[in-house]
C-alpha cells in the first residue's frame, strides 16, 4: 500500500521507500518521535481553536483508500453544495516545505479516485497562529502522480542503490545503511560531493572513495579555487593531509585576544537563542554562554557579545561556516541602534574557518564539518555522534518542557564547538608554518600515475615482440583470422570489397567535338583511329546540399590521311585526373578548417558520397593546392611586413622524429604561419624585413632583436603578477606592487573601452605612466620575489606603455595567441605524424583560412572560386 509517509520517503531515499514497500518497519528515531508528538499536540491545538469552523464546514477524515493508494488528511471540506471535497492538512511550522506540499497533492491524487473529481485546491493551517492557506493542487497532483508511478515500478523491482544523503540524519535505518556503506567504503560516504558530481562518478563505473582517489589528476590546470574532492579521497586512503593551495591565515600579533564563535539557533524563524565564545589571550582563556529564553531576549545575548567585543582592544573573531557570518549581518541589521561601530568591527574581524579550508587544505574525512575534522586532530566530544541537529531537537524540546539537563546539554554541546574550533584554528596554523609534517604533503608535489597508455606506435626492444604486437592489430585479426572462420565478418568483408570497386552511376557525358583539320599539314577531315573515354568524379556544391558527380568525357584518337600523325584533343587531355578539383577542395576544406585526420576525411567520404579513395590523396590534394596558393601566401608575407602593427607568437610543432617551432605573425587583416627547426630569433628578420611598424609580442628574449617599436604583451605581465601574488599571498611588498601598477592600467583600459585604440585620448594617461617607471624605478623591495616584479617592468619599461603613442596598437596579443590556437587544435590530427614538407602545406592553407576568417569570407568558397587573388576576392 502506497502511503503519504511511503511517498515522503521516496522522495527524499529512494532506498527508505523500497524498504516500506517491503514491511521493513525501522526503529524510530528520536527525531521522528518528537516530530510525531509535537504533530499530535498542535493538531490537537488547532482542533480546539478552529473547532467551530472544523464543525460547519469541514468533517473530521477518514482514511481515504483507492486500490494500492491510501492517504488521511486531517479534515475533510465540501465546497458549497458541490460534490468536491478539498482536503485539509494542519501543519505545526511557521513555514511549509515542498514535502508538506507534496502531501496535500498526493491527497488530492486519492480524493480524485474515490470522489471522481480532483480538488483545485487544499487548505494548510500553517503554524502557531493557525494561519489559513489555500495550496494549488494541479501541479503538486501531477508531481504525486508521477512519483506513485515510480513507486509501483520500485516496488515490483529490486533495490535501488545505496546512497547516503542528508535525510540519513533522522531516518531510522540511519545505523544499518551507514554500517552497509562503511564496509563497501560506498563513495556516498563523502558528504560534500554534489549530487551531480556523485552521478558522474557512478557513470564512470567509480562506486568506492578508494576508486575516487585515483581520478585526482595532480598536475591539472583548474581555472577557479574548488574543493577536490578527489584529493580529499586519496587523503583517506594515504590517511594523510594534502595541501593543494598555500594557506592565507590572518596574521597573529602576540596582545591580540582570539575569540573563537559558535552561534545556535532556530532556522525557521531566522532567529538565535545561544551564542558562545571561547576568549582566549596569551594568559589566560575563558567561556562565555549568552543564552535567551525567548526570541525576545535575542537582542540580550546580542548586546552582551558587542559589549563583550567593546571591552577589547584588539581581537580577531574566527568562526566555522556561513551561518555565523549571517547572524553577525542580520544583528547588526535588526539592532543597529546598539553601538553600531562595534557591530561593524565585529564583521571586520570575523573570518571563516571553513573558507580557509576549501580549496586550500584536503584533510582526511569524509566531509568539512567541524566534527569530522576535529575529531581527526584529536577532539573528543562529551557525548559522541551529537550533531547540530540533535541541538536543535533539544532546544525544541527545552520549549515545551525547560529542564535544566537539556539547558545544560546545549550549552556544553557549543562551548565544546568553540573548543573544537579553536583545535581545527591552531591546525591550521601549525600546517602554514611548517608543523605537523609527518602527516601533511603538498600536493604539488605528487605525480600523475595512469593505469592507461595513450593512443602511439609502441616501440619494442625484441623483434618477436613487434611481430606479436603486429598480429594483434584489429584489422589484421579481421581480414587474416576471422575472415576463415567468421561467416558474419566474411559477409561484411565482401560487402564493402564489393562497395570498393562498385562504379559510381555517371550523372553527365561530355561529348568533344572532332577536330576540322590536322594540326600539322592542315588537311581537313581527319579520321577518328581509336575510340577513348575517361570517367571524372567530382562534387558538386548548391544551395544547401553537396553531392556527388560523375562525369564521362568521350573523345578519340585521331589520324591524317595525307601525314599520317596522330593527335589528342587537348581538351580531353586536360581532364588529366580521376578526381575533380571540388572534390579536392572539400578534402582540403576538411583537414585545414575542421582539423580532421586523413582518415576521419575518407570515411566520411566513403559513407556520405560513396567515394572510396586512399589516405595518401588526402595528402597529394593538400600538396597540390599549397603549391597552387603558394603566391597568395608570399602576398600575405608581404602585406604583414609592410603593416603599421603586427602581432607574434610562436608554439611547439612535433613533426615526424623532430620537434620545430610554428610562429605566427598577424596584422589587422592578414595572419600567416611559418615553420621553422628552432626557436631563434632568425625567422623574425626573414619574414619582417623592412618593418617599421609596432611588433606587440610577449616577452619572450628573441622579439627584442628587432628594430622597432614594440609592445609586451599586458595579459603575460598581468597573469604572471598574479600567479605570483597567488604563491606569496603574505608578501605585502609584492600585493603593493601589484596594486599600484592595476591602479595604473585600469584607467587606461576604461579609456580604451570607451574611446577604442585612439592615440588621442590615450595620452592623458602618459602622466601618471612615467610617474609610476620614475618611481618604481629608484625604489627597493625586501621581499625577493617583488624586486624580480620590479626589475622586470623597469626593464621593458615604455614598450610595456607604447600602444599610448600609436592609433590601433593593442596592449595584448592576443591577436596571435587567438591564431595560434587554431594551429593547436589542427596540431592535435597532424603533429608527430607529418614531415616538414606537409607541416609547411598545412601552414600555407592555415594562413590562407585565418586571413579570410578575419576578413569575413568564407574558406571554402575561396577554394571553390579557382582564384589566387585573396584581395580582389574579398573585395567582391
Amino acid at each position: 500500500m502506497i502511503t503519504g509517509p511511503i511517498l515522503e520517503a521516496f522522495l527524499q531515499c529512494p532506498l527508505k521507500a523500497h524498504y516500506l514497500l517491503s514491511g521493513r518497519t525501522p526503529p524510530k528515531s528520536e527525531y521522528d518521535e518528537f516530530n510525531e508528538w509535537l504533530e499530535r499536540i498542535h493538531v490537537d491545538k488547532v482542533r480546539l481553536a478552529l473547532g467551530s469552523i472544523l464543525s460547519t464546514e469541514a468533517s473530521s477524515a477518514v482514511p481515504l483508500v483507492h486500490e494500492d493508494l491510501s492517504t488521511h488528511p486531517d479534515a475533510l471540506e465540501r465546497v458549497g453544495k458541490s460534490a468536491v471535497v478539498v482536503p485539509i492538512r494542519i501543519f505545526p511550522r511557521a513555514r511549509i516545505s515542498d514535502l508538506d506540499r507534496l502531501r496535500l497533492g498526493f491527497d488530492g491524487l486519492v480524493i480524485g479516485h474515490v470522489h471522481g473529481k480532483v480538488p483545485t485546491y487544499g487548505v494548510a493551517i500553517i503554524g502557531p497562529n493557525h494561519r489559513k492557506s489555500r495550496v494549488a493542487l494541479p501541479r503538486l497532483v501531477r508531481r504525486a502522480r508521477r512519483a506513485v508511478d515510480a513507486l509501483r515500478i520500485l516496488a515490483s523491482g529490486p533495490a535501488p542503490r545505496l546512497v547516503i544523503n542528508r535525510h540519513c540524519e533522522t531516518c531510522g535505518f540511519r545505523d544499518d545503511c551507514r554500517r552497509r556503506a562503511v564496509d563497501t567504503d560506498d563513495l556516498s560516504l563523502m558528504s560534500g560531493l554534489k549530487k551531480a558530481e556523485l552521478a558522474a562518478a557512478h557513470k564512470k563505473g567509480v562506486f568506492t572513495i578508494t576508486q575516487f582517489s585515483h581520478t585526482f589528476r595532480p598536475n591539472r590546470r583548474r581555472k577557479r579555487l574548488r574543493h577536490e574532492w578527489s584529493l580529499q579521497a586519496l587523503s583517506i586512503r594515504e590517511k594523510r593531509t594534502h595541501v593543494l593551495v598555500p594557506l592565507e591565515l590572518p596574521s597573529r600579533d602576540p596582545g591580540e585576544q582570539v575569540l573563537f564563535l559558535d552561534v545556535e539557533g532556530d532556522t525557521a524563524s531566522s532567529s538565535y537563542y545561544l551564542v558562545g565564545v571561547l576568549q582566549v589571550s596569551a594568559a589566560w582563556t575563558a567561556q562565555h554562554s549568552f543564552w535567551a529564553d525567548s526570541p525576545e531576549q535575542e537582542e540580550t545575548i546580542w548586546q552582551r557579545l558587542v559589549d563583550l567585543a567593546e571591552g577589547l582592544a584588539d581581537f580577531r573573531i574566527f568562526h566555522y561556516g556561513s551561518y555565523e557570518t549571517t547572524f553577525l549581518r542580520r544583528m547588526g541589521q535588526r539592532y543597529s541602534a546598539y553601538k553600531p561601530a562595534i557591530a561593524a568591527r565585529l564583521r571586520e574581524r570575523a573570518t571563516n574557518v571553513l573558507g580557509l579550508i576549501h580549496g586550500h587544505v584536503h584533510f582526511p574525512t569524509l566531509s568539512n564539518r567541524l566534527k569530522d575534522i576535529a575529531v581527526h586532530l584529536g577532539f573528543r566530544w562529551t557525548e559522541p555522534g551529537v550533531t547540530g541537529l540533535q541541538c536543535a531537537l533539544w532546544r525544541r524540546r527545552w520549549e515545551h518542557e525547560p529542564d535544566v539537563r537539556l539547558h545544560a546539554a546545549i550549552t556544553t554541546y557549543n562551548a565544546e564547538d568553540c573548543a573544537a574550533l579553536r583545535v581545527v584554528v591552531d591546525a591550521l596554523y601549525a600546517i602554514r608554518d611548517g608543523g605537523l609534517r609527518s602527516d601533511v604533503v603538498d600536493a604539488g608535489t605528487l605525480k600523475t600515475q595512469s593505469l592507461l597508455g595513450k593512443f602511439k606506435k609502441n616501440v619494442f626492444v625484441l623483434p618477436e615482440l613487434e611481430f606479436i604486437n603486429n598480429c594483434a592489430y584489429f584489422n589484421y585479426q579481421r581480414e587474416r583470422i576471422l575472415l576463415r572462420t567468421n561467416p558474419t565478418v566474411r559477409r561484411a568483408l565482401r560487402r564493402e570489397e564489393r562497395a570498393i570497386q562498385r562504379k559510381p552511376r555517371v550523372n553527365s557525358i561530355v561529348e568533344f567535338r572532332p577536330p576540322t583539320c590536322c594540326p600539322r599539314c592542315g588537311l581537313e577531315r581527319p579520321y577518328r583511329h581509336k575510340r577513348f573515354k575517361k570517367t571524372q568524379i567530382d562534387l558538386r556544391f548548391g544551395p544547401g546540399y553537396i553531392k556527388r558527380w560523375v562525369t564521362e568525357y568521350r573523345s578519340a584518337q585521331y589520324r591524317c590521311r595525307w601525314c599520317r600523325k596522330t593527335w589528342f584533343l587537348k581538351k580531353y587531355l586536360a581532364v588529366g585526373t580521376k578526381y575533380g578539383r571540388n572534390l579536392g577542395c572539400w578534402l582540403v576544406y576538411q583537414a585545414t578548417a575542421h582539423k580532421q585526420s586523413s582518415g576521419a576525411i575518407i570515411e566520411i567520404l566513403g559513407e556520405a558520397f560513396g567515394i572510396h579513395i586512399h589516405r595518401q590523396k588526402v595528402q597529394i590534394h593538400k600538396h597540390q593546392f599549397a603549391e597552387f596558393y603558394l603566391g597568395t601566401y608570399r602576398s600575405i608575407l608581404r602585406r604583414i611586413a609592410h603593416a603599421p602593427m603586427v602581432q607574434v607568437d610562436e608554439t611547439k610543432a612535433n613533426i615526424l622524429d623532430a620537434t620545430g617551432y610554428v610562429w605566427v605573425f598577424a596584422a589587422q587583416d592578414d595572419v600567416a604561419f611559418v615553420y621553422t627547426g628552432s626557436r631563434d630569433g632568425s625567422i623574425l628578420g626573414r619574414v619582417l624585413e623592412g618593418f617599421r611598424g609596432v611588433l606587440v609580442s610577449d616577452f619572450y628574449a628573441a622579439y627584442d632583436s628587432m628594430p622597432c617599436a614594440q609592445q609586451k604583451c599586458l595579459v603575460h605581465l598581468i597573469r604572471d603578477m598574479n600567479d605570483d601574488l597567488f604563491r606569496n599571498q603574505l608578501d605585502t611588498d609584492l600585493r603593493d606592487l601589484v596594486q599600484t601598477f592595476s591602479g595604473v592600467l585600469k584607467p587606461i583600459i576604461l579609456t580604451i573601452d570607451e574611446h577604442g585604440l585612439k592615440r588621442r585620448q590615450l595620452r592623458r594617461h602618459k602622466e601618471s605612466v612615467e610617474k609610476f617607471l620614475d618611481d618604481l624605478a629608484v625604489r627597493e623591495y625586501r621581499s625577493e620575489v617583488a624586486e624580480k616584479c620590479r626589475t622586470r617592468i623597469v626593464k621593458c619599461g615604455e614598450k610595456l606603455f607604447t600602444f599610448l603613442d600609436h592609433d590601433g596598437v593593442p596592449w595584448n596579443n592576443n591577436g596571435a595567441e587567438n591564431a595560434i590556437k587554431d594551429f593547436a587544435m589542427l596540431r592535435r590530427s597532424v603533429g608527430g605524424v607529418s614531415t616538414e614538407s606537409g607541416m609547411s602545406d598545412y601552414l600555407v592553407l592555415l594562413s590562407i583560412r585565418q586571413t579570410l576568417k578575419r576578413r569575413g569570407v568564407g574558406f571554402l568558397d575561396f577554394l571553390v572560386s579557382g582564384k589566387k587573388d585573396l584581395e580582389r576576392f574579398t573585395l567582391r
